[in-house]
């Protein structure tokens, strides 16, 4: 199967595209310096004169603040590249997977299933479920996977990088009343894999880390796992004066795929040893 892959450089991208070759896909990962996904005449001949029998979508601005004060940049990337990069997939018979946020709801629910109808409160969310809408509205074959707040090892996020921050008595500013479910980035990759040799009912899924907490919460765990406290800091989602607007608790159930896939996430403290225990060993 020849595979194109949008976003191999980033957090998610590259785990896919170590789970792909893996598998012995053969793929083809274009860089920003291929195609550039604000420049969509360039997308389009770039697609149309290929041969791929899956299009992975790994790409986005996704910077959530940068995003309200880059309206247009946002919405090309993540709205209308994603609908050019589905219908022509959709034209050459290719299934076009694409990944989105739990961003696309407003928070106001304990949690959130598939068939719950989107509502953001940023430029982000409103981008992410202007694009889900659109690749619904073409049809075809097509995963869309929402999830939320990535993290791995030797990832350069504000989750992955926490057990360093505590090794090293950085203070860590932390919300404490946001709350999603971290999701361990090759779980979601090993889970998309699943998603496409099961050939599982096309649609929307729900991919995370399958327990909710805030970011203190997240510390917390690390505080137990290394045994030693972070200097935390600990505000309100008011009192940080961000850009845009977050979802007070977005959780995404995983039900749907879990009771489909049979492939369940374990509990993040087995994800965040294998996370302090690369950085850990680094630092020996």
């Amino acid at each position: 199967m020849k595979v194109l892959l949008f976003g191999a450089g980033g957090l998610l991208g590259s785990s896919l595209y170590r789970e792909l070759s893996e598998k012995g896909f053969s793929i083809l990962a274009p860089t920003r310096k291929n195609v550039d996904l604000n420049d969509h005449v360039h997308l389009e001949d770039y697609l149309r004169n290929l041969n791929f029998d899956l299009l992975v979508n790994a790409a986005a601005c996704s910077k959530t603040d940068y995003c309200e004060d880059h309206r247009d940049e946002c919405f090309r990337v993540n709205w209308l590249a994603p609908l050019i990069m589905h219908r022509i997939a959709r034209n050459k018979g290719a299934l076009f997977v694409h990944f989105s946020t739990d961003y696309v709801f407003d928070g106001t629910k304990k949690e959130y299933f598939e068939e719950d109808a989107t509502s953001p409160i940023s430029v982000y969310g409103f981008s992410k479920a202007y694009a889900e809408k659109s690749i619904i509205g073409q049809g075809g074959d097509y995963y869309i996977i929402r999830t939320s707040l990535l993290y791995k090892e030797n990832g350069n996020n504000f989750l992955s990088l926490i057990p360093e921050k505590i090794l090293d008595g950085e203070e860590i500013l932390c919300t404490d009343n946001i709350k999603s479910a971290p999701t361990y980035v090759p779980y979601l990759a090993q889970a998309t894999l699943k998603l496409i040799e099961l050939n599982l009912p096309f649609g929307i899924y729900h991919i995370s880390g399958g327990y909710p907490m805030t970011a203190c919460e997240f510390i917390g765990i690390y505080e137990r796992i290394i045994g030693k406290k972070a200097k935390l800091r600990k505000v309100r989602e008011e009192e940080m004066n961000r850009r845009a607007k977050r979802p007070k608790m977005s959780f995404l159930n995983n039900f749907k795929f879990v009771s489909l896939s049979g492939f369940i996430p374990e509990h993040p403290e087995v994800y965040m040893r294998r996370v302090y225990e690369r950085i850990s060993g680094k630092k020996d």
